[in-house]
């Protein structure tokens, strides 16, 4: 049987020109790609060094991946490199959704004048045919333009990796002081739903929902009921049902709706997936005052190229001037509503998701 392979570049790349706080090694330190399937880019940044030519190593703990060479000479004249890693297709174990291995580049430190901080790349690599890749984790609706030029509203979507039991912070409103944050069950899947509110902590698993002050709530209970504050007009309204936990955060006009969905697999634990339903009074945007993950990803610029066929599945999005290859996708949300699916790293670039790490007990 021929193995399939995914294929990506790593570019490492030497910097002369200082920039005061600035650190070298992985940039982003963490990727993802999926057996058999495209892969991504990371960049490596290199202060300067003593010596005419400097020797470095890369170092892959995986015998189903391999590297073009493990062996990188740096000169004044070839500061760049380009690494090409594959990953053969039954890497990731049966019974388990991904795994995470890591990367590492070893310079001569006696060398460097400026250390390098992020010397360790963790590459997520997803199993072939994961059912998620048809129900990406995160969507949220942005402002571009179309190919026209006429402004135009669209749902992006994009997954999430980690390692089990890390926090990020996905939207946070400052007028609202509330911010939302998941919690990864494992490396890919969301296991847990943090909303910090003026009203306490609502902590939503795949099992149950705690609502302050201490109520809980089963997912197959259907309840409506809303929490007040009326010395600073802030509400929070609540939809429990079966499948999905709708929450709206208000506070005079300004709004933040938020979706909890309860997706089940046909194989091993129920996970979770969020979608932001709406933003403050002006429709479904987000402003100024919102920051996290979302607030970053919304104030990009973006431009939607659709395909010519209208059965084509693949499109390009320019974002920030950059073209960046995406896929039409269904969300469990709405089997009629499809979104930009895109790799979170071609997204936030030059930016990492460990920008949005939080921790909440």
């Amino acid at each position: 049987m021929i193995k399939r392979s995914a294929f990506f570049l790593i570019t490492i790349a030497l910097s002369m020109n200082l920039i005061a706080g600035e650190e070298f090694g992985f940039k982003p330190d963490c990727i993802t790609i999926v057996e058999g399937g495209a892969g991504v880019k990371s960049t490596v940044k290199i202060g300067t060094f003593l010596t005419d030519v400097l020797v470095c190593t890369v170092q892959v703990p995986s015998s189903s991946v391999s590297l073009s060479s493990q062996l990188l000479i740096f000169t004044s004249g070839n500061r760049q490199k380009t690494l090409s890693f594959t990953a053969t297709k039954g890497t990731v174990p049966d019974g388990k959704d991904s795994i995470t291995i890591e990367v590492k580049l070893q310079c001569p430190t006696n060398e460097l004048l400026e250390p390098i901080e992020n010397t360790v790349l963790k590459l997520v690599i997803k199993k072939e045919g994961d059912s998620a890749e048809k129900d990406p984790h995160l969507t949220q609706l942005v402002k571009g333009m179309d190919e026209s030029s006429s402004r135009v509203r669209k749902n992006i979507c994009y997954d999430l990796y980690g390692n089990a039991g890390d926090q990020f912070e996905i939207i946070s409103d400052r007028i609202l002081e509330s911010a939302v944050v998941l919690e990864l069950r494992d490396d890919f899947y969301i296991g847990k739903v943090l909303l910090q509110t003026p009203l306490g902590f609502l902590n939503i698993t795949t099992s149950s929902i705690f609502v302050p002050p201490r109520r809980r709530f089963r997912w197959q209970v259907a309840e409506d009921f809303s929490l007040n504050n009326q010395r600073n007009s802030f509400k929070i309204d609540f939809e429990i049902r079966d499948e999905y936990v709708m929450i709206g955060i208000k506070r005079g006009e300004r709004s933040l709706n938020v979706r909890v969905l309860k997706v089940h697999q046909n194989i091993g634990k129920n996970y979770l997936n969020i979608m932001i339903d709406q933003s403050t009074s002006k429709g479904q945007e987000l402003d100024k005052y919102h920051g996290g993950l979302f607030g970053e990803i919304s104030n990009k610029q973006y431009r939607f190229y659709d395909p010519v066929q209208k059965d084509e599945h693949t499109a390009v999005v320019k974002i920030n001037n950059r073209l960046v290859k995406s896929i039409f996708r269904e969300r469990n949300f709405n089997e009629d509503q499809t979104c930009y699916f895109m790799n979170m790293n071609d997204i936030l670039y030059p930016k990492s998701i460990e920008m949005f790490k939080r921790m909440i007990n």
